[in-house]
């Protein structure tokens, strides 16, 4: 069952720990799409981080689709 939980870069070390105490192992941090000082907090503390991006129309022309 998902677990919701409001955290502020402060307090984001501290809330993963808590989380992790809990037995939560697996955390889903989703940012706004925008450069700011927060994603390199976050980032910092994150063992995988995915990042959406349109294909390029290179990519786009070759056909290949993921599915």
């Amino acid at each position: 069952m998902p677990v919701f939980m409001r955290t502020t870069v402060a307090s984001l070390d501290a809330d993963l720990k808590r989380l992790q105490d809990h037995g939560i192992n697996l955390v889903i941090i989703d940012k706004p799409p925008a450069i700011t000082n927060t994603i390199t907090e976050v980032v910092q503390v994150a063992n995988l981080v995915a990042v959406p991006t349109r294909p390029s129309p290179a990519r786009s022309a070759c056909g290949r689709r993921i599915e």
